[in-house]
């Protein structure tokens, strides 16, 4: 067993330093133009990324969750999106929350922390400026499962909820092989998918609709807000995230499916006319939410 986790401990060391480079290489290291605030959660400190709060004054809100398959990354990646989706939509609070990782951090660390992160701002809502009638949850790959599972947390805790759920090329089904999902050219390695969900789920059942949210039964989806689902032509996930589109439909929930099929997974993190275009639909989406 000894033997397993430190190769484990390995793989992991190697893909946190090849995503490092790359986000390095793109400029997504550091963000520059947030305010840091630290939250106190019981999974422990953690780091949320601020934009548009200077001023009191209750205005939309908009929760952000990064990417990097559950064990890499930071809420710094994510500047670049949020200042684009803040030229769309400029009187509206922006947060990107740093959920801690695994394998160090498994399931239901991630959740528990976002939940809890996401609790104290609507608690300080009066002070903080937000409008907890305006509220729009969203996240790219890995961030994009944590983000419908907390729409489905808040279903059966009914402590605040959402207008609408951004989620950019979503995988949300951790519990069937990687190599038996499709494999297009560019998709992620099935050898690296598998590492994300091993470390993630940990002594867990992949099944679980909380770690698996395509599991979920029809009468729990009945309640969820409104959907904005991207997938990508290029990407093992593109089944479940259509699949999954279809499911909210049938449980009565608006779906707004953009389909990609020229582009990779993480492609809305590139500086291309693409990702820019997907960006500024996720943008007109929560300004469609709050307005409505």
């Amino acid at each position: 067993m000894s033997d397993i986790k430190a190769d484990i401990s390995t793989l992991v060391k190697q893909a946190r330093e090849s995503e490092h480079k790359k986000n390095c290489a793109k400029g997504l290291d550091v963000a520059h133009m947030a305010h840091k605030r630290i939250v106190p959660t019981t999974v422990g400190d953690i780091t949320v990324l601020e934009y548009g709060f200077s001023s009191d004054t209750p205005e939309p809100f908009m929760i952000d969750l990064h990417g990097g398959g559950f064990i890499f990354n930071t809420a710094d990646v994510d500047e670049q999106i949020i200042l684009q989706m803040r030229r769309v939509v400029p009187h509206a609070k922006f947060i990107s929350i740093d959920y801690p990782k695994a394998p160090e951090y498994p399931f239901p660390a991630a959740p528990d922390s976002i939940y809890e992160t996401i609790r104290f701002y609507v608690e300080h809502a009066q002070d903080l400026g937000i409008d907890t009638e305006k509220m729009v949850i969203g996240g790219h790959s890995a961030g994009a499962n944590l983000a419908t599972v907390t729409c489905l947390r808040c279903q059966e805790r009914r402590e605040f909820f959402f207008k609408g759920q951004i989620l950019d090329y979503p995988p949300l089904d951790l519990k069937t092989p990687a190599k038996e999902k499709p494999a297009p050219t560019g998709c992620i390695p099935p050898d690296l998918a598998e590492l994300f969900n091993a470390c993630y789920v940990g002594s867990y059942d992949a099944a679980f609709p909380e770690i698996s949210p395509i599991f979920t039964k029809a009468e729990n989806l009945h309640n969820m807000p409104p959907a904005f689902i991207i997938t990508c032509g290029h990407d093992s996930l593109y089944e479940e995230g259509i699949q999954y589109a279809s499911m909210l439909e049938k449980s009565g929930v608006s779906v707004s499916l953009h389909q990609y099929p020229d582009e990779l997974h993480g492609f809305t993190y590139d500086n291309t006319p693409s990702a820019i275009e997907a960006i500024n639909s996720m943008a007109d989406f929560f300004k469609h939410c709050i307005q409505n």
